[in-house]
């Protein structure tokens, strides 16, 4: 599930850069990294709108978007994405990051940084 205080995060940047993209709509992409996640594993993760009850046997996960830095180098650029996930009352913090070499955009690498985000986390999940 998306925490909305997500949409009040900003870039931020370090390094040299040229050009601006277009600002991505945060929670569609979130949405986007689920479902691009969930066809390629064999787990079945849905994204849940904050306004649905979830029913049934579901680990519910209310993620938040904390911090998003965009390191530029000399020949590739790296975002981290600090994610908040929050089941049953534990919060568990994940940085996400994307490394991209020459072209990137703030919602190409918004969304492989969530998704990477979001593996991490199902991965520590899955080792308790």
């Amino acid at each position: 599930m998306y925490d909305e205080r997500s949409n009040d995060v900003g870039f931020e940047y370090s390094g040299k850069h040229w050009g601006q993209s277009d600002y991505p709509d945060f929670k569609e992409t979130f949405k986007k990294s689920i479902e691009d996640l969930d066809r390629h594993t064999s787990m079945d993760l849905v994204y849940l709108n904050g306004n649905i009850l979830p029913t049934g046997d579901l680990t519910v996960a209310k993620v938040r978007i904390k911090k998003i830095r965009w390191h530029f180098g000399f020949s590739r650029m790296i975002m981290e994405v600090d994610l908040l996930y929050d089941v049953e009352g534990v919060t568990v913090s994940i940085t996400g990051k994307n490394k991209v070499q020459v072209v990137a955009t703030k919602e190409g690498n918004l969304f492989k940084s969530l998704k990477h985000g979001h593996y991490l986390f199902l991965s520590n999940l899955c080792e308790r």
